[in-house]
């Protein structure tokens, strides 16, 4: 085979990964249809496992019984399709479509502040939470960050791209019962005003337990995967 033959051949098998891509990400519900009309399971997907959250699991045991599973969920909030999500889970769970157009803007002016995110202009922000299904009362990140204070945090805490350049965390809102989320910000410019990460980036870490590389609150998500319309939502 000549040169110019595997070349030609190399650009069709890019050029058909590139369209099984794009066909792949054109079947996502925050790409081909408005976040009003998500179904249940579209948006637990979003909420769980997507670009924007990431589920990571642990297993611990004695060896005298079952072992027991932990799941820590990372989403990035502030990304709008976070967000949306979001609020289509408490539409789901108000049946929004059968209320009247008086309690659609009432429903409306109660989940606008969550749906727009002010924080979000100036911050990246970030929700940790956790689960188990063999001890289902048991939350380690209500236990671990309900009384946890910020500057403790800020010793460990932080976001990171490949570069290894860093954001510190600048608030924190702890979960205030099991079942609830641990929500970090971090601010998005450093003193020049870049932001850590645009369509050039890699990867984004998040660092819980930085002395513990294989801990399950350690997070890497993959920037590529953030884009839409050729920006990173986040």
């Amino acid at each position: 085979m000549s040169i110019t033959s595997a070349r030609r051949r190399l650009t069709q098998l890019l050029l058909v990964l590139s369209c099984l891509t794009l066909c792949a990400r054109g079947q996502d519900p925050w790409t081909n249809k408005p976040f009003a009309e998500w179904s249940k399971a579209e948006t637990e997907k979003l909420l769980n496992d997507s670009p924007w959250a990431k589920t990571q699991e642990v297993r611990s045991g004695s060896g005298l019984g079952p072992p027991t599973d932990f799941k820590f969920t990372l989403r990035l909030r502030s990304a709008l399709p976070v967000r949306e999500a979001l609020v289509r889970h408490k539409q789901i769970e108000a049946k929004y479509e059968r209320m009247s157009e008086k309690d659609r803007a009432a429903f409306d002016a109660r989940t606008k502040g969550l749906l727009d995110c002010p924080a979000c202009a100036d911050n990246y922000v970030l929700s940790l939470s956790s689960r188990s299904d063999n001890s289902p009362g048991w939350d380690l990140v209500f236990r671990s960050y309900e009384k946890m204070s910020l500057a403790l945090l800020q010793e460990n805490v932080f976001l990171t791209n490949e570069k290894g350049e860093r954001r510190k965390l600048v608030h924190f809102i702890p979960p205030k019962a099991a079942g609830e989320e641990a929500i970090f910000f971090f601010p998005r410019l450093d003193d020049s005003g870049k932001a850590l990460i645009g369509p050039e980036n890699v990867t984004l870490s998040f660092h819980l337990s930085p002395q513990n590389a294989g801990s399950a609150k350690n997070f890497d998500v993959a920037v590529t995967k953030l884009i839409l319309n050729g920006k990173v939502e986040f």
